[in-house]
Formats: structure tokens, C-alpha cells, sequence
């Protein structure tokens, strides 16, 4: 039986699975992102557009085991990013900043067969001044 797990990124779900899923666009006021396929144990990216002097909030949750970790492989270099917790990370542009910046992080998460897994995210990032 394949099991999953689901990170929400700006409000929308994504299903990560043995052999991968699709995701749903996510919309929020402050950033956009794009549809992507996810998979287990590789890296994908999310593109991603955030307003100028706006943060952008990611949120994880799963639909098996629960998200069991959060590392930051690379952080970025006009901004920060932030994971307080398992499930929100935040990233916001350096004040006054426009153009491109980058952060990838490793998503630990529970599989419902109970193995530990990975996919990390790399979130190719745009800061405009509007609009998304």
C-alpha cells in the first residue's frame, strides 16, 4: 500500500508518495508558487514569486506518519528563512530587495509503513514589486 504525505505551501496540498505526485498551484497574497512533481528521496523545485517586503509562509502537514524534521541544505542570500517549527517555515527578502534569491530544505517525514524518508524542496524564489 503506497503511502504519502502532504506539504502545504502557501495554502495548498501537495502528496508526496512512493512513487511521487502532483501538486495543486498555491495562491496566497503575499507569494505564488507552481505546479511541480514530488518523489521520494530527490530534490524537486517549487518556483516561487513573493511580493517585495512581504513574507511568504510554507506550511507542512502529512496524511501518514507526520512531518519528523526540517533541515535547511541551503540558505538564502538575500533573505531569511525560518522554520520555527515542523510545520511552518517562513522566508522574507531583505528589505527593499527585487530579483532572485534560493533556499533548499530537506522535509523528514513519516511514511504509514513507518520509515523514515525524504524529499527536498529547493525553492527557486523571484521578490517583485507586483504584480504576482
Amino acid at each position: 500500500m503506497p503511502s504519502s504525505a502532504y506539504i502545504t505551501v502557501c495554502g495548498a496540498s501537495f502528496v508526496l508518495g512512493i512513487l511521487g505526485a502532483i501538486t495543486k498551484p498555491a495562491f496566497a497574497a503575499d507569494c505564488t508558487t507552481n505546479r511541480v512533481a514530488f518523489c521520494e528521496g530527490c530534490t524537486v523545485t517549487e518556483n516561487v514569486r513573493v511580493l517585495a517586503d512581504k513574507k511568504c509562509i510554507f506550511t507542512s502537514t502529512t496524511g501518514s506518519g507526520g512531518i519528523d524534521g526540517k533541515e535547511i541544505i541551503t540558505r538564502p542570500r538575500a533573505g531569511t528563512f525560518e522554520t520555527s517549527n515542523q510545520i511552518r517555515s517562513v522566508y522574507t527578502p531583505r528589505s527593499g530587495y527585487i530579483g532572485d534569491d534560493l533556499v533548499e530544505v530537506r522535509v523528514y517525514y513519516i511514511r504509514v509503513d513507518g520509515k523514515r524518508t525524504y524529499t527536498n524542496i529547493r525553492y527557486a524564489i523571484k521578490v517583485v514589486k507586483g504584480p504576482l
